[in-house]
């Protein structure tokens, strides 16, 4: 029998399946399309969360993107998702990511949870950046300048019972000011295929 080819292999991602070739396909168009990525994934310290047997492994040593050829090889070692260092974020960016947890029983409120954040923000004259659906909430991408100021302003929204500035997400939302490693915009997710989808402002 002949040997299946790499990029027709089946990657699981929760209940999803998508062939590496779709993955690959994907990063394609993102590399292309995408300053920001590519700005952001070729940056030092990025790491790869890959697939193994339908399990999600954070791959750290010797990832380092130069060239799309570099995210191909990567992919073809079962990479899905690329995050980066909050220091190495400001460091490039010049922008900090604020992590928001979602108790998975109240997911359905991210939407309206989302535009009481933003409202929150820029009435304390914080501007958000981009902000980036995720699989458990949502990351808003402030100027790092900013980030004291965001915390004072989301401080106010913590007041909300269901609303806690901790780690903690149990029967409620967390929100995470120090979370050290981020999720770089618009790339997949382990977590049935779908995206870190991301809106700019």
């Amino acid at each position: 029998m002949a040997k299946k080819d790499t990029w027709e292999k089946i990657i699981r991602l929760g209940k999803k399946t998508l062939k590496k070739k779709q993955i690959l396909n994907y990063y394609a168009k993102l590399w292309k399309n995408d300053r920001l990525f590519r700005k952001l994934v070729t940056s030092e310290g990025v790491f790869v969360r890959a697939v193994y047997k339908n399990k999600p492994v954070i791959k750290r040593r010797k990832i380092r993107v130069n060239s799309f050829e570099d995210l191909k090889e990567l992919i073809k070692n079962h990479a899905v998702e690329f995050h980066i260092p909050q220091k190495t974020l400001r460091k490039v960016a010049g922008l900090h990511a604020i992590d928001v947890d979602i108790d998975e029983r109240k997911l359905k409120l991210r939407p309206k949870l989302m535009e009481e954040f933003v409202r929150k923000l820029r009435q304390h004259g914080i501007k958000p950046k981009i902000i980036v659906k995720t699989p458990s909430g949502f990351h808003i991408f402030i100027n790092y300048t900013d980030r004291k100021k965001a915390k004072k302003a989301l401080a106010e929204l913590a007041d909300n019972k269901n609303i806690k500035i901790a780690k903690s997400v149990k029967h409620g939302v967390a929100i995470d000011f120090s979370e050290p490693n981020i999720a770089i915009p618009n790339i997949l997710s382990v977590k049935g295929g779908k995206k870190y989808e991301a809106r700019k402002y």
